[in-house]
This record gives structure tokens, sequence and C-alpha cells, in this order.
């Protein structure tokens, strides 16, 4: 994405920003032709609680935050309602486990203060590893 879509992205999150009374929080993000392409909405004030997004494919995710970082689960779906990923974190460290529309695993990852951490693997749509890796908080360690 160039600079200029960015810009006008974060002008229309600006924009688009809102809140209620309930604390509820609001959040429209729209591609640079105007097409929305993702809306969040936190049940809870700044940046805690659930956080709610939903993608214009129809794909859906959900992430317990506690001072905007992973604090609970974290789910996602694909447009057809299957699993995408799933993990549970504590103050944005835990694992993260991610599959293909058919259920073939596709991603393990760790993280630590929200940043990779520990084993990282990868698989493509064929089941083949094509990843793995050791991370310490999104530093490279070494490649298995």
């Amino acid at each position: 994405m160039n600079k200029l879509a960015v810009i006008f992205l974060g002008i229309l999150f600006i924009i688009n920003c809102g809140h209620n009374h309930s604390g509820e929080e609001r959040f429209e993000f729209y591609d640079t032709d105007g097409n929305k392409v993702s809306m969040e909405e936190f049940q809870a004030k700044g940046r805690n609680g659930k956080k709610v997004t939903f993608y214009a494919d129809g794909g859906k995710k959900e992430e317990d935050l506690k001072g905007g970082i992973y604090h609970g689960t974290v789910i996602e779906w694909f447009p057809n309602g299957r699993l995408r990923g799933q993990g549970e974190f504590e103050n944005g460290t835990g694992n993260f486990t991610g599959w293909y529309p058919d259920g073939t695993k596709r991603e393990e990852i760790g993280l630590k203060n929200m940043k990779w951490h520990d084993r990282v693997r990868m698989w493509n749509g064929k089941g083949e590893l094509i990843r793995d890796q050791t991370w310490e908080e999104g530093k490279l360690i070494k490649n298995n």
C-alpha cells in the first residue's frame, strides 16, 4: 500500500471513530476506492475488553484485549464460519494456531509481549513444513 493510501486510511479512521455512552467504541476502515475493508468494535473503552473485527470478505476476528494487547482468547473465522485460527494469551504472551480453509494446519506461533517468541512453524497448503524457527521476543535466534 502506498503512502498516500495509508494517509487516506488514517484520515478515514479518524473520521469514522466513534463511541457511545455505554463505553463501546467502533472503528471503520476503508480502502482508497471507498470500500469498507473492516470494522472494529470494542465492548469497553480504551482498547480494553473484546475487540470484534468484521472483514469485507465475511470473515471475523474476536480478540480479548487489555491495554491494546492480547489478554485472553483470540479467534478468527473464515467467511464460511470455519475456524481460521485460535490462541490463548496473558498480557501479550501465549500461542496461536492457524488453519487453511480445508482444515490443514497453517501456522503455530508463540508470542511474548506481542512479538514472535519461542517456536514459530508454518506449513503450506499441502501440509509441508515451510518454516521452522526459534525466536526470542521478536529476534530470530535460529532456523531449525
